[in-house]
């Protein structure tokens, strides 16, 4: 166990509240908080501990939370992809074990997370809401509310904002063309503006606040291009009716941008995750704070998000349990590798199934049940971009037999095994999960 215990009041634990939201980019916001652009979650914040070198399993929702809330690795948990999973009904939850040391757990979740794949295990409240309830509409007075309510028993809150996953939501004091930001910052800052306005007034000094996003997201890095087009274009030519904006602008597009974009390199990738394991879509930030410290940064380790769960019981000085993968941040004790693991696929493709295994220095990522079982290897230290693949470079060879054997030591699986703990059953939640699915863009 480590020295940071946070014990609030004599009788009752702290509350502790996740922020949880989707797609959040570490180093987006390292940027954003270094250039001063955020200034409302730095604030609430303050005084935190962040945990800069930590990772997602995946680029994708549920398997990410499943690990968050578990401190297991997919191949644990049993959630690989958005649909047709169940969690592992013998792994014990985040919110069970609060549960067991009198806590009230509640979660409030949005997009893809759906109560009929087990994610619900442990939590008295598990309140979904509709993709377009945002903070700037009725649900920001909502969450307020919550966070108001008054309870005789310390409360784990886990709130899913949903603002910066597509589409972004961005205020229009944020949303100017003649910007250098792209939507993903424009999102970004509008969320900020919610913590700054709303959420600062609020009283949480008997709560642990921790920061985190489920998975990263592909950015468009001349998306602000774009958008600048679109709007010169309607301002040149005055364009004001909307049917006409529709045409004139398509035409102006095939013709225009997007051979422009194609030339660029450009694709604008609606859902900018769910395809990947590059950094940019799992590297995640992990803020904590309210546990009487100083700002302070965790020396640069290497760390996965199935550290979440341990970092949390550690600093209620709750024992850790033996099944978990996961460490504390704040112990001794530190990663070799952690793995990573996607399927380009909302159901389970055995062919589109990556598999990966990261150091400190190299990412290893193969496809072990596709026909050609493609593999990749990236020197992180000199290639952070991940653009030079080494698989085929000779003096690298010795390299991937190292990372083959690291990513055996984690799992070895036959396709079979991938799909333990999947069921395409017909019925009414697979029915309701295929519907929101569709609503979200994913079908």
């Amino acid at each position: 166990m480590s020295a940071i215990i946070i014990k609030g009041r004599s009788d009752l634990r702290r509350n502790v509240i996740i922020f949880l939201v989707d797609c959040l980019r570490a180093d987006v916001i390292e940027k954003c908080a270094r250039k001063n652009l955020i200034s409302g979650l730095v604030s609430f914040f303050r005084n935190r501990i962040e945990i800069k070198n930590i990772f997602s399993v995946a680029s994708t929702t549920s398997p990410a939370l499943a690990s968050l809330l578990t401190g297991c690795y997919p191949y644990n948990h049993h959630v690989r992809t958005l649909y047709g999973y169940s969690l592992n009904p013998s792994l014990v939850t985040l919110p069970e074990i609060l549960k067991s040391y009198g806590y009230q757990t509640e979660a409030y979740i949005t997009g893809p997370l759906f109560q009929p794949n087990g994610l619900s295990k442990g939590f008295d409240i598990f309140e979904y809401r509709q993709r377009d309830s945002y903070v700037f509409s009725e649900w920001g007075d909502r969450l307020i509310e919550i966070f108001e309510r008054k309870s005789n028993d310390p409360r784990f809150i886990l709130i899913h904002f949903w603002e910066l996953h597509f589409p972004k939501q961005i205020l229009p004091e944020y949303d100017s063309p003649f910007t250098l930001r792209n939507s993903y910052q424009k999102a970004l800052l509008s969320l900020d503006s919610f913590f700054e306005q709303r959420l600062s007034k609020i009283d949480f000094k008997d709560s642990v606040l921790i920061l985190t996003g489920d998975h990263g997201e592909k950015i468009s890095q001349m998306e602000w291009i774009w958008s600048f087009y679109k709007k010169l274009f309607f301002k040149l030519f005055n364009i004001n009716k909307k049917p006409e904006r529709i045409e004139y602008w398509a035409t102006f597009k095939k013709h225009i941008v997007n051979p422009l974009k194609h030339k660029a390199g450009d694709n604008s990738l609606k859902i900018g995750h769910g395809f990947s394991l590059k950094d940019d879509l799992i590297r995640i930030p992990l803020w904590i704070a309210n546990i009487g410290k100083a700002n302070q940064i965790i020396p640069k380790k290497l760390y996965s998000q199935v550290d979440i769960l341990p970092t949390i019981l550690d600093m209620l000085d709750i024992p850790l349990r033996t099944e978990l993968d996961g460490i504390s941040a704040f112990s001794s004790l530190q990663h070799k590798s952690i793995y990573l693991e996607e399927c380009i696929s909302v159901k389970p493709d055995l062919k589109l199934v990556l598999k990966g295994v990261r150091t400190e220095d190299l990412k290893y990522v193969c496809m072990p049940f596709s026909e050609t079982q493609q593999e990749e290897l990236y020197d992180l230290r000199n290639d952070p971009s991940e653009k030079n693949n080494l698989f085929h470079d000779k003096k690298s060879q010795m390299k991937i037999a190292e990372m083959r054997k690291l990513l055996a030591e984690f799992c070895i699986e036959s396709p079979q095994d991938y799909l333990n703990g999947f069921s395409e059953e017909d019925g009414p939640d697979r029915e309701l999960i295929a519907q929101r699915l569709k609503q979200l863009g994913y079908f």
